[in-house]
């Protein structure tokens, strides 16, 4: 007998900023992890059929070709439409869409475990009284008949206001509010494993200096005092940009900003287990 030494050597070039079929990455199924945020539909080569725990498409339509369909434990489409063809009827254990009305078609009537519908109001229908372990509606208010007095291991309102009647005092496992101001009296000083305000900035008494397992703000600032130099186990930034002094560099399991760009001097380069 002979035994032979062989040697493949296999070259290819990895787009790490774009899923696309003349990129040769098949990104047809998502077990755990995002699926493309504004680039996927059938005119790219992008197949974005099934999602089991992941977030759909944020611009997904049938008339793209993206079969939206069911969702177990991820995300709906953020602009889904019954008019444009989005399946968006049940939820079990994820996030409704974004601007759900009952007047477009869509049953977000019941929430179990996942967030309720950002600009949710009783007037219209929603069922968005009670929240055990999701997050609340957006702009929520006690004049408007939504109960968003206590929140245990949820999201708080965004727009929350001590004088409106909220309680956002204390957030052990979830994320404070995104305009969360200490002179409203909203108590943001600790978070331990959740996501930090949107807004917040050092100037406003707001203390977002490290984050170990949450998502950093959405308009953070190194000019303005916000510490969003390291995400260990978590998003970015969806508007992260260099110039603005943003440190974006390493993202070992978590979601890269959603409009980042090359020629804008986003650093989104190593993305081990996310989108």
């Amino acid at each position: 007998m002979s035994a032979q030494l062989k040697h493949e050597i296999v070259t290819e070039t990895a787009d790490l900023f774009g899923a696309d079929m003349f990129g040769g990455e098949g990104c047809s199924m998502f077990t755990s992890a995002a699926a493309p945020s504004a680039h996927g539909d059938a005119l790219l080569g992008d197949a974005v059929e099934m999602f089991t725990s992941a977030a759909a498409p944020m611009t997904s339509m049938l008339a793209a070709g993206e079969a939206t369909g069911l969702f177990t434990s991820a995300a709906s489409p953020t602009g889904s439409l019954a008019l444009t063809g989005d399946a968006t009827e049940m939820f079990t254990s994820a996030a409704t869409p974004a601007g759900t009305r009952i007047e477009a078609g869509e049953a977000t009537g019941l929430f179990t475990s996942a967030a309720s519908p950002t600009g949710s109001l009783a007037l219209t229908g929603d069922a968005t009284e009670m929240f055990t372990s999701a997050a609340t509606p957006a702009g929520t208010r006690i004049a408007a008949g939504e109960a968003t007095g206590m929140f245990t291991s949820a999201a708080a309102p965004m727009g929350t206001e001590t004088l409106s009647g909220d309680a956002t005092e204390m957030f052990t496992s979830a994320a404070t509010p995104a305009g969360t101001q200490i002179a409203a009296g909203d108590a943001t000083e600790m978070f331990t494993s959740a996501a930090t305000p949107a807004g917040t900035r050092i100037a406003a008494g707001d203390a977002t200096g490290m984050f170990t397992s949450a998502a950093a703000p959405m308009g953070t600032e190194t000019l303005s005092g916000d510490a969003t130099e390291m995400f260990t186990s978590a998003a970015t930034p969806a508007g992260t940009q260099i110039e603005a002094g943003e440190a974006t560099g390493l993202f070992t399991s978590a979601a890269a900003p959603s409009d980042t760009r090359i020629a804008s001097g986003n650093v989104t380069g190593l993305f081990t287990s996310a989108a």
